[in-house]
């Protein structure tokens, strides 16, 4: 099963990859924003030009979580008008307790903490699930919280169904179902180990135990692979490692690994081999909606990567457009 284990580990190794490689485009963006803000002279005209761009973002007071200013994007967003929301309190969006986000912004303002997952209910009542990069910044004597906000609801459910699936692969992994095996070369018997007949949809006893039984299980296409394996295990000692389709007794389909080692007499001639098949057909089924689910969330990321992208280069183009300030000593 170390294979099995290895795809589970890489699959995951690759989900982590990609959240960081997501979360350090977004750590980028809002160091560029709020570093940028800070430009005294022109911080009216640049927050404004901010406003526009497609990122939703709030400007918060810290303290009692009103909200300032939103921009264009927050509006369609939320499905409230700039006037509503600019009445309303972060709290009224937020469906987390006062306490707690009243502790998170807190957190944000003494820069403890400027990454959040949170909960925001929409005009219409649905609740999404959004990432906030929230940023202290200055604006004439005040220290307003500056938030960008992103809709993950839909990249969360991926996370949360790979979760789930890589769970399943694992209990599938540990369930495995053994059967072993003895095939004697000279009268053809082939002996199970194991409920062979209920691992094939069999009643006790009624599955064949010969070896004609058994290769009429194999799909035809692959039944020439894994007759040809065996035949190089016999004749030449090659290893004997297959995985294969078999038709149950119900007409359905079973994915089984065989693996199995030929024996032979004092002559060096294969008199009987031994070997295990072990039932895989759950971790298949598991192994391919992780790899669904995968697909998906690198869409999800690439997507994320993309409008992240595009957004920097607004901002570049912003910064370009902004007066020089000459300072004379």
């Amino acid at each position: 099963m170390q294979d099995h284990e290895k795809t589970r580990d890489q699959l995951i190794e690759e989900l982590r990859e990609s959240r960081l490689r997501v979360a350090e485009l977004e750590a980028a963006e809002v160091r560029l924003l709020s570093t940028e803000m800070a430009l005294e002279e022109s911080e009216e005209h640049f927050f404004h030009g901010l406003l526009k761009h497609n990122p939703v973002m709030l400007l918060i007071e810290p303290m009692t979580g009103q909200i300032l200013d939103a921009n264009n994007a927050a509006e369609r967003f939320y499905g409230y008008t700039m006037s509503q929301l600019r009445s309303m309190s972060i709290q009224d969006i937020n469906i987390l307790g006062p306490d707690e986000v009243a502790h998170e912004r807190i957190l944000a303002l003494q820069e403890k903490k400027n990454h959040f997952i949170f909960p925001h209910r929409l005009a219409n009542g649905e609740v999404r699930t959004v990432e906030v990069h929230s940023t202290p910044i200055e604006r004439g004597e005040k220290t307003l919280l500056f938030s960008i906000i992103q809709d993950i609801t839909y990249r969360k459910r991926a996370e949360d169904a790979l979760r789930e699936s890589e769970e399943r692969f694992r209990l599938a992994s540990q369930s495995v179902t053994d059967v072993v095996w003895e095939w004697d070369l000279a009268t053809g018997g082939l002996k199970w180990f194991g409920d062979i007949d209920a691992l094939l949809g069999y009643a006790a006893g009624e599955f064949p135990r010969t070896i004609e039984a058994w290769e009429a299980l194999i799909d035809p296409d692959d039944h020439n692979r894994v007759m040809t394996a065996l035949d190089r295990q016999i004749k030449e000692g090659y290893q004997y490692d297959e995985e294969y389709r078999v038709r149950r007794k119900d007409g359905g389909i079973s994915y089984w690994q065989d693996r199995g080692t030929a024996i032979r007499d004092t002559e060096g001639k294969t008199v009987r081999m031994v070997g295990a098949v072990s039932d895989i057909t759950e971790y298949k089924r598991v192994d391919e909606e992780l790899r669904r689910y995968r697909e998906h969330l690198e869409e999800l990321v690439e997507e994320r990567t993309t409008d992240l992208e595009r957004a920097n280069e607004e901002l570049s183009l912003l910064l370009e457009s902004l007066p020089v300030i000459v300072v004379s000593m």
